[in-house]
């Protein structure tokens, strides 16, 4: 999902990325160690939400859904919102389009604070979520360096 919309929406060379899967935590260490700079953490907020409650491998058998946590941030911002989806797309897609984007704004910076406590404060960190169909959902970041369209 992150790649195909990265290049759908972003400027990028092949060799700048790096597809993750679920190692998230093994990814972003080895990136700091090997002295990178900056990071673009790209894909599905289903998957990318557990990096902002500290699961830093997203398998789903090894790690807490995300939709529960993503249930409590739309509470936080928008009251009890009545929904009985069981998936973080389903939870998107129940909301206003004026909702999705502000909830998109709050997940991408928690993502981004997360991400950018581990892979080191004097690096710069950003993050772009897409919803399934490729659109984008939030970001968080200057992503003017990584050609926005």
């Amino acid at each position: 999902i992150g790649h195909q919309a990265v290049r759908s929406h972003l400027a990028f060379l092949e060799d700048q990325v790096v597809e993750v899967s679920n190692e998230w935590g093994f990814m972003i260490d080895a990136a700091r160690e090997r002295g990178v700079r900056s990071l673009l953490v790209a894909g599905h907020p289903g998957k990318l939400v557990k990096l902002a409650f500290g699961e830093w491998d997203t398998h789903s058998s090894r790690s807490a859904s995300a939709t529960p946590y993503v249930r409590e941030q739309i509470a936080i911002l928008f009251g009890n919102v009545s929904c009985e989806a069981e998936t973080v797309q389903g939870l998107i897609d129940a909301l206003r389009e004026d909702q999705q984007a502000q909830l998109g704004a709050v997940l991408a910076e928690q993502v981004r604070s997360a991400v950018h406590l581990r892979f080191g404060q004097a690096r710069q960190v950003c993050v772009a979520l897409f919803t399934m169909d490729g659109a984008c959902f939030g970001e968080a970041g200057d992503l003017a360096e990584w050609g926005k369209k």
